[in-house]
Order: C-alpha cells, then structure tokens, then sequence
C-alpha cells in the first residue's frame, strides 16, 4: 500500500486528495431512533472490481475531515465508504451550544446511532451483496467494539486503531477518575468542563500532541483552526463517566464471546491516553481477534511517521485480503 509521503502530505492532500473526495462524496443526514439529526458523507470508490463497504467511525472529540487520508486509503482499495459525525461532533446533533464541550449523557446511544446508521443508510444501498468492513479509532474503537457484541455477523471484518478498551489510568487512577466524575453528576454539573478541560483556544503543539508525523499534525491543526465545528475538544463530566462506563461494558466476557467478526487491533506502543492491557484483554476474549503494537508510536496511529504507516496500512491491506 503506497501512502502519502512525509514531504509532499500538504500538497498532496490540497491537491489531489480532497478534489478526488469532492468528486465521489454525498452528504446526508439520518435520523436516530431518538428523533436527532446525524451527519454522514458516503464516497463511492471508482476502483473496479468493488471489494466491500466500509464504515469509519472517529474518535472523542474528532470529525470526518480528520478521517480524509484513510477514506482516500479505502476507496483506492476499492471500498465505498461511509463516514459518520457522532452526537455530540461535527454537523451532528449537540446537547450544549458550547461547541468546544462534548457532552453525550448515555454511551448506549453511540452503539444505537451506529445501528442506525447502518438499518437506514449502509445496509439498504448495498444491492450488490458486499461485505462490511468496519474501522474506528479510539473512542470508535469502544462504540464499535460494542456494535459487534451487540450485532454478531454484520460485519466481515473489523480494523481496531487505539480502540478505548480501558482508559489510561495514569497518573489518576481509573476508578478515582469514575468517582469524581459520578460525584459531579450527582452534583447537577454534569454538562460542565471536567477537569483539566477548556474550550478550544488552538495552543496544542506536535510536542503537546498525539501524532508521529508533523506535516500530518501541521495540517490538520490548520483545519481545525478554520472549523469552527471541527474545534470540539473538552469532555465534560457526564461524558468522562460514559467513557469509563463503555469501556468496563465493552470488555465484559459475556458480551466478548458474542463477536464473530474478526478483528485486527492495532496498539500504540506508546500512547497516553488509552490503556494497552484493556486493548489485550478485549482480544482475549474475543473467539477472532490479534493485535499489532507499534512501537514507539502515539495514539493517533492513522497520523504516524511514514515508516510506522506503511507496515500498518499494508496489515490493514493484508487482513482484508485474507
């Protein structure tokens, strides 16, 4: 799999990239079971023969435009490609009107929206019969986990990026983090700022950040400094508990035993925001599923240096060939 280059992602990206996505992109929205409006964009490859489908599902506080390179990677693999905005993201339906703040008050809804989005939209175009891949990172990789416990034999196989199996834990203990978030709840202050977050104000850096690649980080600190709707960033209180919750359910053996999807989960070998043991205790307990660490890589594995990319978008490429 030819990927992007360190040197040229800019221009590449400006040049050739979005054009090509602009060409083959539709814009839509659907509504979930609760009556709210979710966006999604679906691209139709021109790669012949079509090998499959897949869906994208981002990441806490990310958005499509973040997802653009690896949509490009699908579709030149001969997928279409469907890419929602989660609740709470995006063009997607918010709680509060601060649009830095990511507030869902129950994580059940992701895996319903997720349902949705396939009864709806993925599944009644697909008159062809082509199978369903699904990719998703971090926060995805949670929401997604769940959907495959919850909807065995959906999907033919999943690819897993620095899914948030189980939360870092450090330096604050997980379960310290719950009480303080639960506490808070109870409180009443549950939409406000969790701690340690604020609205956007555009002062990361690539030190600060959770790339390996800069001209990738560099870019997409562009993007988001021009969308006002791309600058979701802050967690509040009610949101940090759900993560914490989706992750103990996600991770619960009962439901493990239920995926029949294979999986192909990708670990950071050295990220801070999720933890690696919850990644091998998801795979464990999963009847189809291994993992690739590598090493020395941050969260944001799809935005890694250029030697770290190629040998995991050739795992990818090789795992939906088996």
């Amino acid at each position: 799999m030819e990927i992007i280059r360190e040197d040229a992602f800019h221009d590449a990206m400006t040049l050739e990239v979005l054009p090509y996505l602009a060409k083959w992109r539709t814009e839509g929205y659907f509504t979930a079971s609760d009556g709210k409006e979710l966006y999604y964009e679906t691209y139709h490859t021109d790669a012949l023969p079509v090998r499959g489908i897949a869906v994208l599902i981002h990441g806490f506080s990310e958005s499509v435009d973040k997802f653009y390179e690896n949509v490009y990677y699908f579709m030149k693999l001969g997928y279409d490609v469907f890419l929602p905005e989660l609740r709470g993201h995006g063009k997607s339906f918010r709680y509060v009107d601060d649009r830095s703040k990511v507030h869902v008050p129950d994580y059940r809804l992701f895996v319903s929206d997720l349902d949705d989005l396939m009864t709806k939209k993925v599944i009644p175009t697909n008159t062809d019969g082509l199978p369903y891949i699904l990719f998703a990172h971090s926060m995805g990789g949670a929401i997604s986990g769940l959907y495959l416990e919850e909807h065995p034999g959906v999907f033919a196989k999943a690819v897993f990026s620095s899914p948030m199996m189980a939360l870092n834990g450090k330096p604050i203990p997980v379960w310290v983090q719950n009480a303080v978030e639960s506490v808070f709840c109870l409180a009443g202050k549950g939409t406000d700022y969790a701690a340690g977050m604020k609205p956007y104000d555009g002062s990361e850096t690539f030190e600060t950040g959770f790339s390996n690649s800069p001209s990738r980080w560099a870019y997409h600190h562009e993007r988001i400094a021009q969308d006002p709707l791309s600058q979701t960033c802050g967690a509040t209180w009610r949101m940090g508990r759900e993560m914490v919750r989706m992750t103990k359910a996600v991770r619960r053996e009962s439901a493990c035993a239920r995926v029949r999807t294979p999986v192909l989960l990708f670990s950071a070998g050295n990220d801070t925001l999720v933890s690696g043991e919850g990644q091998k205790e998801f795979i464990r307990k999963i009847p189809r599923g291994r993992i690739l660490t590598l090493d020395g890589c941050k969260h944001e594995l799809y935005m890694a240096d250029e030697k770290s990319l190629s040998e995991y978008w050739n795992a990818i490429e090789a795992f939906l060939a088996e």
